[in-house]
């Protein structure tokens, strides 16, 4: 490998451009504390267990040369099983997502471990202002390779919303987690992130969803808010009692009664548990009709034309 290759392969890898440090030993370890890892005379790269860096251990570093310079499989097989720390550290340390053999590994081991913390540190970078800068690209493979990690995603959205001072981009970073779990059918996360903080919405469709299409379609089409979902549950709840029911279909059980209101009429309404439901039909004094009790104040009535609606309990006077 000639010095341009090399130093191609180590701006890659650990993001930095040796041809403008001077010296011949560039640190790249960034505050490692289990490793040193440096360049050492523009040629190879100098490799030692942090707790004694001048005892060099000739195998392990041949086989990180072979690994960072040369992808080798058996030098990558030799620190799974004796420095496992050095890819998921490669990984954690510098965000590199160009060796899907490494994030596989990486990823593996995030899944095993189950740390919310950790995981943090894997999907993020930090920036010189000391803000947390989210990996895009991390986010990218993760759904790619490993996409039930992004279960883990509910305690990272939880982190940002309660301290979003310490992001870079709060709003985004939510944006772009939000979209991938959605990818993988994780709706979760999303009703979690709005129930916590209702305005997100609202940012989120002022910066046009940060042009994130999984993310627009749940929220423009799919998604409701827990009123709204209640206000569905009880329709469906309805329905089911209006259509499917047999037990509010039966007429050998029905009961049959007219109403008693002193307007001299009350309405048959659509849904239950609401004056505000549409309403289907007025029914007059003296009509009669057929009626279901129900557990709840709105009951089952179907009018001898055969439509069929709710009534308030107490407006329902049973003829015998």
């Amino acid at each position: 490998m000639d010095e341009f290759e090399f130093a191609r392969r180590i701006l890659d890898i650990y993001q930095i451009d040796i041809g403008t440090y001077p010296g011949n030993y560039i640190p790249l370890d960034a505050d490692n504390q289990d490793v040193t890892v440096a360049v050492k005379d523009a040629r190879y790269i100098h490799f030692a267990n942090s707790s004694s860096p001048t005892d060099i251990d000739e195998l392990a570093l041949c086989n990180y040369n072979k690994l960072i310079l040369h992808n080798d499989k058996s030098a990558f097989a030799y620190f799974k099983t004796s420095m496992p720390y050095v890819i998921t550290e490669l990984i954690k340390d510098y965000g590199y997502t160009g060796n899907n053999d490494w994030l596989a590994f990486t990823f593996d081991y995030l899944d095993e471990i189950r740390d919310s913390e950790e995981f943090n540190r894997f999907l993020f970078s930090v920036d010189d202002q000391q803000k947390l800068v989210l990996r895009k690209k991390m986010v990218a493979k993760i759904l790619e390779i490993h996409p039930d990690l992004l279960y883990n995603t509910f305690s990272i959205v939880e982190f940002i919303q309660r301290s979003p001072e310490q992001y870079k981009e709060p709003d985004e970073s939510i944006a772009v987690i939000l979209d991938a779990g959605l990818q993988h059918d994780i709706v979760g996360v999303c009703e979690m992130a709005f129930a916590n903080k209702p305005a997100l919405i609202k940012k989120l469709k002022s910066k046009k969803y940060y042009g994130l299409p999984t993310l627009t379609n749940y929220v423009e089409h799919y998604y409701k808010t827990p009123a709204e979902r209640a206000r569905q549950e009880q329709e469906n709840s309805d329905y089911y009692l209006l259509e499917v029911s047999r037990n509010t279909k039966d007429k050998s059980i029905a009961k049959h009664g007219v109403i008693h209101d002193k307007d001299g009429f009350t309405n048959l309404r659509q849904n239950s548990n609401s004056h505000s439901a549409r309403v289907l039909a007025k029914i007059r004094e003296n009509e009669p009709f057929l009626y279901w009790p129900l557990e709840g104040d709105w009951w089952v009535v179907e009018l001898q034309n055969g439509l069929r609606g709710f009534v308030h309990a107490s407006r329902i006077k049973e003829v015998k």
